[in-house]
């Protein structure tokens, strides 16, 4: 009874962190159908020439203004809405045309003007119609021209007479006949048409109108960076292609199958979306840090199927996943993270952290629910100080609420069991704790707040045996208790905070309010406290 009531008092008068860098400094905000958003999984993310944010779900194309969506839907019988519900790829050309790509309904021209749509679908009357209505990707040339990527063939659309010009592959291996699925579409810096389909990458010679095979392995995402150096992203992972060899260098980004998206930023760095998470892929080390999601932390990403990225005019980068929208943004500071992680020794202990302090040295205390932890910033390591039952030098207990440098560079320790001072060339502990019938002992063992004032005297709050001061030149404590029939006692015995002002006034945090000591006395005044009463 009495763990769980002092847990009340330190949940409301302490913030628990938790701190091992996961996910280095991104937070994610999560955008999902509770903030307006049509369906959880987003195939496709595009900002157009206005600001407006496109999303393309599983049940509708989403428009967003930073603050709600207007959803764009199929609507039986009515020819100029949208002809299916599913969003496979956005593109907006350099004519500010936005297209849509739906699975099931064809290709959409969207009209801002009026908010109709014109749809471009198989049509058996019409050999230069689409033969498939499932559009996976859409890109545009540097001379204007629209390619559609389809899970029958690829196709080049004639703006003025509105048709579609097919293209074939013709598989050599005869396995593959039925793999004329197109994933990805990319125009390198001469021009050239890179595609990637469900049987590997292929270059298309526009003059001779052919195919030509480069890799077997599903290609899923093609990306030109900067630098004009293309990115392969296959079922197994992602590669740099040198397309003067025609040859590929795996990249090391660990567990990563299934390459689905490709992006990099306007800071230079590489994005990687694949099914078992986001990648930040240092192409100098040639490493990536990993991004998950936690279900510990909501500011981890809401799942880890990535299936769009992309980065709007203001440098937010926007990521579309089998769960959701998630956003962040690079320019802003982020807090870095750290917590327990059980697999390896250079971790925090535990993820309640009750208690912060940085000593002297620089060197920062952190208090949690298995252990006192120090943390070395320039080593960036963490030393774990935890109860060892055989040891009678190691911490009275786990639980660590509070830590305080006295002005001799004494490094004292409240636990759930005593307070503890610390040596540190020993790396050893001396308790404290209550002792029944020496009234010159601790008034309790749970330590809320540690406090050593001007004059050298340690103030040690107690939960719930009340105030102590403490001079470590006699070695003893002085005991302020509540009692509600002796004028001047202490208004609880429940201290929650401890401060010395610039004039020397020691000030007193309790459950029941702020208490003032007067040091000559020895008696905590009453202060007046005045009802604010608002007036109309």
């Amino acid at each position: 009874m009495i763990r769980a009531v002092f847990l009340y008092f330190v949940i409301l008068f302490n913030l628990a962190n938790s701190l091992f860098p996961v996910n280095e400094d991104i937070r994610f905000k999560r955008i999902t159908v509770e903030q307006g958003l049509s369906h959880s999984t987003v195939y496709s993310v595009v900002q157009d020439r206005e600001g407006f944010i496109w999303v393309g779900t599983e049940s509708g194309l989403n428009r967003y203004d930073g603050y709600d969506f207007k959803v764009f839907t199929h609507i039986p019988g009515d020819l100029k809405s949208l002809s299916s519900n599913f969003i496979r790829a956005i593109y907006e050309d350099s004519a500010d045309t936005l297209w849509i790509g739906t699975w099931g309904g064809g290709l959409n021209k969207f009209d801002r003007e009026i908010e109709t749509f014109t749809c471009y679908k198989i049509d058996p009357g019409n050999e230069n119609s689409l033969s498939s209505n499932q559009i996976r990707t859409i890109c545009e040339d540097r001379s204007g021209v629209i390619w559609v990527g389809t899970s029958a063939g690829l196709y080049e659309f004639d703006r003025e007479k509105e048709t579609f010009i097919s293209y074939t592959i013709n598989f050599q291996n005869e396995e593959h006949q039925h793999h004329n699925i197109i994933y990805a579409i990319c125009e390198d810096y001469i021009g050239i048409l890179w595609i990637g389909t469900a049987a590997g990458l292929y270059k298309f010679d526009r003059e001779g109108q052919e195919f030509i095979h480069f890799k077997d392995i599903p290609v899923q995402s093609i990306y030109k960076d900067r630098s004009e150096v293309m990115w392969i992203g296959d079922t197994t992972g992602i590669n740099k292609f040198d397309r003067e060899k025609g040859s590929f260098t795996r990249c090391e980004i660990g567990n990563s199958s299934g390459v689905y998206s490709i992006y990099e930023d306007k800071s230079g760095v590489l994005w990687i979306g694949t099914r078992e998470g986001l990648i930040k892929f240092d192409r100098s080390e040639g490493k990536g840090t990993h991004y998950k999601k936690d279900p510990r932390d909501r500011n981890s990403l809401s799942h880890n199927y990535i299936l769009s990225i992309y980065e709007d005019r203001s440098g937010v980068m926007w990521i579309g996943t089998y769960g959701g929208l998630n956003k962040f943004n690079r320019e802003k500071k982020q807090f870095k993270h750290f917590r327990h992680i059980s697999s390896t020794g250079n971790s925090l202990s535990n993820d309640y952290v009750w208690s912060l302090f940085e000593d002297s040295s620089g060197m920062l205390w952190i208090g949690t629910d298995n252990g006192l932890n120090r943390y070395d910033f320039q080593e960036e390591l963490f030393t774990c100080y935890k109860h060892d039952p055989k040891n009678s030098k190691s911490l009275s207990d786990n639980s660590i609420y509070s830590i305080h440098e006295d002005r001799t560079g004494n490094l004292w320790v409240g636990t759930a069991n005593g307070l503890d001072k610390f040596n540190r060339e020993l790396e050893s502990f001396t308790h404290y704790k209550r002792e029944h019938g020496n009234s010159n002992s601790l008034s309790g063992n749970v330590i809320l707040r540690i406090f050593a004032d001007k004059s050298g005297l340690l103030w040690v709050g107690t939960f719930p045996g009340g105030l102590n001061s403490f001079d470590p030149r006699e070695g003893k404590f002085t005991r302020y208790r509540h009692d509600s029939q002796t004028p001047g006692a202490i208004s609880s015995n429940a201290i929650t905070s401890i401060y010395e002002d610039s004039s020397g006034v020691l000030w007193v945090g309790t459950s029941a309010g702020l208490n003032k000591f007067d040091r000559k006395q020895e008696i905590f005044p009453v202060i007046k406290t005045i009802r604010w009463i608002p007036t109309a």
